[in-house]
């Protein structure tokens, strides 16, 4: 049997420092990446900010580095956001309001 103590001590241990790596690594990334665009706003999205201990740390981090985060707080975060977009465009098409008003993103080649 597999015990992740013996390398890593106690599982709490694994999971802090597990969640700390993860988080400064957002934050860096998100830093970076606000940086070369001139952004200030930071979009979290994906089940992974379903993690309360995760999304708070990366919060504070971007905060702290006078950025913007914005945050679902009505729809959720994970494959039921994701849902409810695909329900919402195709309530929209069989009411023939056509496409969404906003361009879906699409990637660019290279």
């Amino acid at each position: 049997m597999f015990h992740i103590d013996k390398w890593w001590g106690p599982t709490s241990s694994a999971a802090r420092i597990t969640t700390a790596r993860s988080s400064a690594a957002v934050v860096a990334a998100a830093e970076r990446l606000a940086e070369s665009h001139g952004a200030r706003h930071v979009v979290l999205s994906g089940g992974v900010f379903q993690n309360a201990t995760l999304l708070a740390s990366v919060l504070s981090g971007l905060r702290k580095r006078k950025l913007s985060p914005l945050i679902h707080r009505k729809v959720p975060a994970n494959d039921g956001g994701i849902s409810y977009g695909q329900a919402a465009i195709g309530a929209a098409r069989l009411a023939g309001m056509g496409e969404p008003p906003v361009p879906v993103l699409q990637h660019q080649g290279g």
